[in-house]
């Protein structure tokens, strides 16, 4: 506890110091289901480093922008920093946050009219992959699938270990992971696992559903689960969406880099824009002249 305090003091001297800074908050539950809101600040030291120096986790402030504003202010009136020398804020696009009424950001300008909003480009990114994809029941359909390889495995201590056996056998494998609902560009680590993984994929639902020890449904269960990877679809999806994803992380990773400034980020996004862009004129060429789906699939991994 000394020495957090000791720390604490440290940043808020800089702050002062600085005299200006920005915001960023954001919310989340920890390993307990209780909800934390965190809260840190970003300056320009001395020597003209721009730093992200954290402050504090404050528990079940609640989420609406009014609750989170007076913990907030609450927050900074104990640090003693003054909330009219903000400068920025960066938030998710989350309404109780990016809502230009009754949002956070319109409610900090209340305290500090140059407190100018910049939405977290990592999160839009989040959402504009989200939203591609669900815009399709096949891209719905197969991260499905890719989460029920994951449930099915997990389930059991005995297939996870039928699955661990298979695949550290083949150095090139990696362990299969479970979605993550809130970064969605890490999906890359769920197709990457599936695809390095698939035939040792394979190899372990056929042994589970060959176990006659096993109980029917968990049989049947194997039995479903491998016919639905083992179709043509599952397979172009895999070698379309794995360096679609990859590409999404890390643009995602250089995002959220300390040092990134709006310049960089806008061109990230163009970059990215191009990227997918050239992909899907690819798919209409190959459509028009009606390649054969080896080939179509070839394309997918390039």
């Amino acid at each position: 506890m000394l020495m957090s305090n000791t720390i604490l003091d440290q940043i808020v001297s800089e702050i002062k110091e600085r005299k200006y800074f920005s915001l960023i908050v954001d919310s989340t539950s920890d390993i307990t289901i209780h909800d934390q809101l965190t809260i840190a600040v970003r300056y320009i030291t001395k020597e003209g480093k721009p730093v992200e120096r954290f402050l504090g986790f404050m528990s079940s402030v609640g989420h609406k922008g009014t609750d989170i504003e007076l913990a907030i202010l609450k927050k900074f009136s104990e640090l003693n920093i003054n909330l009219k020398y903000c400068r920025d804020q960066s938030y998710d696009n989350a309404s109780n946050m990016s809502d230009i009424y009754n949002g956070l950001q319109s409610r900090i300008k209340s305290h500090s009219t140059t407190a100018f909003f910049v939405p977290c480009s990592a999160h839009s990114l989040n959402l504009i992959g989200s939203n591609a994809a669900d815009t399709t029941q096949e891209g719905t359909i197969f991260f499905f699938n890719c989460q029920a390889i994951y449930n099915f495995f997990s389930a059991s201590t005995y297939r996870w270990n039928i699955l661990c056996e298979i695949i550290n056998n083949n150095s090139d494998c990696v362990q299969i992971k479970k979605m993550c609902t809130t970064r969605w560009s890490s999906r890359y680590d769920v197709c990457k696992a599936i695809f390095n993984g698939y035939e040792k994929v394979l190899s372990a639902l056929k042994t589970i559903h060959d176990d006659e020890g096993q109980k029917k449904e968990t049989r049947h269960e194997a039995s479903s689960i491998y016919n639905k990877i083992k179709s043509l679809n599952f397979c172009f999806m895999i070698c379309m969406w794995t360096p679609i994803l990859q590409r999404f992380n890390a643009t995602s990773v250089t995002l959220q880099s300390i040092d990134i400034d709006l310049v960089t980020v806008v061109t990230l996004y163009k970059s990215l824009e191009t990227y997918l862009e050239d992909i899907r004129q690819l798919a209409i060429s190959s459509r028009s002249v009606k390649l054969p789906v080896v080939i179509l699939l070839q394309i997918a991994r390039v």
